[in-house]
């Protein structure tokens, strides 16, 4: 990375979910649809369920959604906030291989309870945290940041994270 980069923002590639959203959305509909013309009552909290998984899979249509920011104020992940950098003990990253899929994954480990730390901006979705994303909580002060599915590659947004945490250190 070079010195004259300001930020890194990494959001989900395009048709990472719309099948599945759709998909969902649609056969809820049908279902609903066959419950009027039958008369069957049955199939109206039945298609809750599709419904339900459109929505929690909702975030990874929205390309217009950041899920990852690095900059000189902090990492931002999509439905925790911005932490700072000085509040950010450690980071690690881990790959691993499943049938030659690669499993890319970031650890963070903060200085406290991440939740206190973070600046939490004004979502544009209420509950936000219940949704589909790529923070995956392991501890009060550890979380992991599933790279599958970004735009960017897990080299790249590796690259980002070190240069922007390395220089806010030599501050």
């Amino acid at each position: 990375m070079s010195e004259t980069v300001r930020s890194f923002e990494t959001g989900f590639s395009p048709g990472t979910a719309d099948s599945l959203v759709v998909g969902a959305y649609f056969f809820s509909a049908l279902m609903v649809f066959a419950g009027l013309v039958r008369g069957a009552p049955i199939m109206f909290p039945i298609a809750i369920l599709p419904a339900l998984v459109g929505t929690y899979h909702y975030p990874m249509v929205k390309k217009d959604l950041p899920q990852l920011r690095a900059d000189q104020d902090g990492l931002f992940v999509d439905g925790l906030g911005t932490l700072a950098w000085a509040d950010i003990r450690t980071v690690l990253f881990r790959e691993s291989y499943v049938r030659m899929m690669s499993n890319a994954v970031v650890v963070v480990e903060t200085r406290g309870t991440y939740r206190r730390l973070a600046r939490r901006p004004r979502s544009p979705m209420p509950l936000r945290s219940f949704f589909a994303g790529i923070l995956v909580r392991e501890a009060p002060n550890r979380f992991r940041l599933r790279l599958q599915g970004l735009n960017d590659k897990p080299e790249h947004i590796r690259e980002a994270i070190e240069f922007f945490h390395e220089q806010s250190r030599s501050i």
